[in-house]
């Protein structure tokens, strides 16, 4: 698939969806890429990752073990 003008590619760890919310249920992939979809819509790639990680670091329970790696790309 080629990787067109405008196209954004995103790449994250499991730690990404494995992150405990207050209600202690791993927020998994559906609200993430929701979250994704929100943030790219509205703002460019550099700030959305920020906004997104930022969120999850926040929620995320500080004696956790997994990584949280969020990657975006996007051709200009």
């Amino acid at each position: 698939m080629p990787f067109l003008k405008g196209m954004r590619f995103l790449a994250y760890t499991d730690g990404m969806t494995d992150i405990i919310d207050p209600s202690g249920d791993a927020i998994g992939v559906e609200p993430l890429m929701e979250a994704c979809e929100y943030e790219f819509s509205k703002r460019d790639m550099q700030t959305s990752c920020e906004r997104i990680l930022s969120f999850a670091l926040k929620v995320a329970d500080p004696e956790r073990r997994d990584d949280i790696s969020l990657i975006g790309i996007e051709r200009t």
